[in-house]
Formats: C-alpha cells, sequence, structure tokens
C-alpha cells in the first residue's frame, strides 16, 4: 500500500513537470522576434550604460575619421612640399651624373688645321690591305680649336693614292695626324679636291685654289694614344688649298686652311672569355721557370728550382696562380 502511494507522488510530479515545459514552449513560440530584425533596434536607446557607451564610441570613430581625414591632407600638403625639397634634387643630380660619365665618354672636336706646310715623303699606316705601310705626301701645319682659334697643337696631313676624279678634279687618299700635348688621333678618308669656280680668299689675305671635302657614316679613327686612346668615331673634312706653288716635289708648300670636326665616342675594351683561364693554366709554369730567380737570392736558385720540382710532382695545382708568387704575372 504504501508503495503504491510512493509510486502515485512520482507520476503527480513527473506530470507537473511535463505541463510545465509545455507551457514554456508555447510562450517561446509566441515570442515576437520582429524587434531583432526591424531597423529601429540600431537606433533605439537602452538602460544599458554599455550600450551607450557604444553609441559614443561610434560618434568618437567619426570624429576620428574626420581628423585623420584632415590630417591626411595636411599629410598629402607635406608631401607636395616633399617633391621640393633637396632629396629629389640630389636625386636628379645623380642622375646628371650620369650624363657626366656619357660625357666623358664622348668628345665632340672641332679643330682648323691651318699653315703652309712643305711636302716630305713618309710611310703611313696600310691602305691597300697588305699589312705593310703605304707611302705619301705629308705636310705639317698648325693645329687649332675652331671656336677660340687658340693653338691647341700640331698636326700632319698626308696624301696618298692621287688620281684623276671621274666627275673631275681629284680624288685621293687622306691620312691625318693630330697631335696633342695629351694625345694623338690618327684619322682617315676619301677625299675630293676640286678646283674653285669663282676667286677664294681667306680672311688672313691667302689665296685659295682647291676646294677639298670628306666625310662618312662610318668609323674613320685608325689610331688613338694617350688621353683618347680608346675612341673611335665619324670625322668630316671641309677644307680649302692652295696649290700655287706645289708641283710635286719634296720641299714644295702647300697652304691649309681646313675644318675638321670629330665626333669621338670611347668604346669599352673587352678581353677575350678564355683569356683569364689561359694566363692562369699556360702561363703561370712559364713564368716560374723563367723569372722565379726575381724573387731569390742566387745562392738560393737550386734549392727553389727543387722545390718547385718536387712540388710539382706532389700536386699539379701548387701554383695555379693562387699562391705567394701568383701576383708576379696577373
Amino acid at each position: 500500500m504504501k508503495m503504491n502511494k510512493v509510486a502515485l507522488s512520482v507520476l503527480t510530479v513527473c506530470i507537473g513537470f511535463s505541463g510545465f515545459a509545455v507551457a514554456s514552449d508555447d510562450e517561446y513560440d509566441s515570442y515576437d522576434y520582429s524587434s531583432y530584425e526591424s531597423d529601429s533596434y540600431t537606433n533605439t536607446d537602452t538602460d544599458n550604460d554599455s550600450g551607450d557607451e557604444y553609441n559614443s564610441y561610434d560618434g568618437s570613430v567619426e570624429d576620428s575619421s574626420d581628423d585623420s581625414y584632415k590630417d591626411e591632407d595636411d599629410a598629402g600638403d607635406d608631401n607636395t612640399e616633399y617633391d621640393t625639397k633637396d632629396e629629389h634634387s640630389d636625386y636628379k643630380q645623380k642622375e646628371h651624373s650620369g650624363d657626366e660619365d656619357d660625357a666623358d665618354s664622348k668628345q665632340r672636336l672641332a679643330l682648323n688645321l691651318v699653315g703652309k706646310g712643305e711636302m716630305y715623303e713618309m710611310d703611313v699606316p696600310d691602305i691597300d690591305g697588305d699589312e705593310q705601310p703605304d707611302p705619301a705626301f705629308c705636310f705639317d701645319v698648325d693645329l687649332k680649336e675652331i671656336a677660340t682659334g687658340e693653338l691647341v697643337g700640331t698636326a700632319t696631313d698626308c696624301l696618298s693614292n692621287i688620281d684623276n676624279g671621274p666627275n673631275g678634279g681629284l680624288q685621293l687618299v687622306g691620312t691625318t695626324f693630330f697631335n696633342f700635348p695629351n694625345g694623338q688621333i690618327v684619322t682617315r678618308g676619301n677625299t675630293t679636291v676640286q678646283q674653285a669656280n669663282e676667286p677664294i680668299v681667306t680672311p688672313d689675305g691667302e689665296k685659295i685654289t682647291h676646294i677639298t671635302g670628306a666625310s662618312s657614316d662610318e668609323n674613320a679613327v685608325i689610331k688613338t694614344s694617350g688621353d683618347f686612346a680608346w675612341y673611335q668615331g665619324t670625322v668630316r673634312l671641309s677644307g680649302m688649298v692652295n696649290l700655287t706653288d706645289f708641283g710635286g716635289g719634296v720641299g714644295e708648300p702647300i697652304f691649309f686652311d681646313c675644318l675638321f670636326v670629330l665626333n669621338l665616342e670611347k668604346i669599352e675594351f673587352k678581353r677575350p672569355y678564355w683569356y683569364d683561364w689561359y694566363k692562369e693554366r699556360y702561363g703561370r709554369d712559364y713564368n716560374w721557370k723563367h723569372h722565379s730567380h726575381r724573387h731569390y737570392d742566387s745562392s738560393d736558385d737550386s734549392d727553389s728550382s727543387d722545390d718547385y720540382e718536387k712540388d710539382e710532382d706532389d700536386s699539379s695545382d701548387k701554383h695555379k696562380g693562387y699562391g705567394s708568387h701568383s701576383g708576379y704575372w696577373r
């Protein structure tokens, strides 16, 4: 009987709990979620202090963004000023320094070969391709700078292969030596000589009988030295001569007043790719055998020779140019 009462009590409690759960579900199902979906939720004021703080944070963000935007505008002004700062001018100067390097590698010479010179015979570098010097009639005259008229050196003008031209006048090969205190330039060109059709007199009163000219778009420099080493370029000749006193004999003079324009550019010399390898591999033994005595006293020659032969037997890599004597033939 007591067990029945206990079971009845438990059953009553379970039924009551189930009813409470069903009522709760109905309450949640009937709750209106529209307040979460409403746009007014974000603008609704609540009593929650954290919500007020959130709204105030939004305002501070907007203010800070406006200030930062203004600061960026100010920074833009700073950048505008930066464009005119010295850093940019220095950078441009560095770029122009490259232009200076280009200027050093290029030269434009405007020269006046002028004066009366007596003819003498001299050989000039090969003309016909047989690798032998060729004869020429040569004349020594002054060399002046066209712009200032200043005397800058001497010139030797040599005439070879003189012949009648197919269109009248003369044709010849001109080899000109420009001699400066700091170097020499030797040029060559195919020159045309024509008789003047009208009387021509230089500003100094010298009578002119013939006009000369030569030009090419190819390299006309055949030799250089001194400060002009490794330069090449085009040469233009516009000249006048007086052949009145010249009959083709040694010692007879010609008056020259010739303008030369040389556009020169320095070329970069590069050794063949195999040069260093060849020098190290085949040059080391020769120099060691024939010049090692310069590094030792005569009393030590035999010992050093024995040491070398011994080392050569021990290792073929002993003298590949990395030892204490490698600098001698590098």
